[in-house]
């Protein structure tokens, strides 16, 4: 049998762990005092050794906030009050602890949650399940979030972030689509560079002709040539128009054959 200098190990809070852990498979009474010094070990000691809550450990625990947040959800599956101000210093493990230990607002690390677009937008949906009026300035310098927070939590324009939203076509079309459900003005440059959300912008918002998408659209064989199809067949008076763009004609002679 392995003889174990204990003197060196009860030095140690990891020695002291792992001795627990991996060769008692159990308590290790005499090294608690000095996994108790030390925050990730403690957790794992009352996760994975004592498979329930570390008292002694706590004031370790508290000054981690990955330990406290996982001592919280794993060990306690409860609340850890001791280490919420911990916690609340991180962003992430604010908002996970609101949904997964809290089940609720955690006013505590709001201000935290607040200065990341992630974040405050999944605290907005998936928390307050309202608007979180202290995140939306980072909320509005992410179009993606932006149009994600208007359609999800507001349920209407976000005037806010709509200067975001507007630098990408993606975005811009699904702002009009599923936000405003109809035109988003400036959202059109950057949706007309763009032939799949210029032709689902004419059809699907528009209802009709998107002049500004028509060169991005005359350059693009399949959908230029679904665009014209619908054009023939619902505005056939704007056909003329685009017989002004060289790279139309191609598609227009296709077209011609099939009308």
């Amino acid at each position: 049998m392995k003889k174990f200098n204990m003197k060196k190990i009860l030095k140690c809070p990891l020695k002291c762990y792992q001795y627990a852990a991996y060769v008692l498979c159990g308590r290790f009474e005499d090294g608690e005092d000095k996994i108790s010094e030390d925050g990730e070990y403690s957790y794992m000691y009352a996760h994975d050794v004592l498979k329930e809550p570390f008292p002694i450990g706590e004031k370790a625990i508290s000054q981690d906030s990955l330990a406290s947040y996982r001592y919280a959800k794993d060990v306690l599956q409860a609340r850890f009050w001791l280490g919420e101000e911990a916690i609340s210093g991180d962003h992430q493990l604010s908002l996970d602890y609101a949904i997964e230990v809290i089940k609720g607002p955690f006013p505590m690390g709001e201000q935290t949650i607040s200065m990341f677009a992630d974040t405050a937008y999944k605290y907005a949906e998936e928390v307050l399940k309202g608007p979180f009026a202290l995140g939306e300035e980072a909320i509005s310098s992410s179009g993606y979030y932006s149009v994600h927070y208007a359609k999800n939590v507001l349920k209407s324009r976000f005037e806010l972030g709509e200067e975001a939203i507007s630098g990408n076509a993606i975005n811009s079309l699904q702002y009009a689509l599923f936000v405003l459900n109809g035109p988003f003005t400036k959202g059109e440059s950057a949706i007309s560079v763009d032939g799949l959300c210029s032709k689902k912008y004419a059809i699907d918002v528009l209802k009709g002709p998107f002049i500004k998408g028509e060169y991005t659209l005359s350059c693009d064989s399949i959908y230029g040539y679904q665009y014209l199809s619908y054009i023939a067949s619902n505005h056939p008076d704007h056909l003329p128009f685009l017989l002004r763009l060289q790279g139309f004609k191609n598609t227009i002679a296709k077209l011609a054959m099939e009308i």
